[in-house]
């Protein structure tokens, strides 16, 4: 059911409802929707460090390589499958889910992921040297599979609204001389 104009006027001038949210929120696709909220095993875009790090107590830390993010990964599923993620003043902007074969073959092998990828996000938008990639402006995402040679696959999320962020802090801090 959808408000009048007029009841969403006042809702919004009292600050009790966001307009943009709602109007943007209708504009978006499936795909974009999907993009927006995709969560493995309670773990999204945004959760923090620390609730991660609650959820998987036993989680490891590992070098990430990049400026001013902490990165984790946990094993799940018995082993079969991996979580890693990477954080950015202290939320997740970085999610990579690897299924092992064995997680593959019971979940009925890889034609059935990519399947549930296509369904959900459509054709992919570009194919980088192994990745097949998705991108989503509209709700700052970048996904992207990646067939391993294993037999396994791994799943890769991404906030770019907060790597261009993190990105642009790192080269204003940078001092080269010019």
């Amino acid at each position: 059911m959808r408000c009048s104009m007029a009841i969403v006027a006042v809702l919004a001038s009292c600050g009790l409802f966001d307009v943009w949210s709602v109007v943007r929120a209708e504009e978006l696709t499936k795909e974009e929707v999907a993009a927006r909220d995709y969560c493995y095993q309670g773990v999204s875009i945004g959760t923090t460090e620390a609730e991660f790090l609650r959820r998987y107590p036993l989680a490891h830390r590992q070098e990430s390589g990049k400026w001013k993010v902490t990165a984790w990964y946990a094993r799940l599923d018995r082993g079969h499958c991996v979580i890693q993620v990477e954080c950015y003043q202290g939320r997740i902007f970085y999610i990579g889910v690897t299924f092992n074969p064995t997680l593959l073959f019971e979940m009925g092998g890889r034609p059935v992921l990519e399947r549930k990828l296509t369904d959900a996000l459509g054709l992919p938008a570009s194919v980088q040297d192994d990745t097949s990639y998705w991108h989503f402006a509209p709700v700052d995402r970048k996904i992207g599979y990646r067939q391993r040679l294993d037999g396994g696959a791994t799943v890769l999320i991404m906030d770019t609204a907060a790597d261009r962020h993190r990105l642009a802090e790192q080269t204003t801090g940078s001092d080269i001389g010019f």
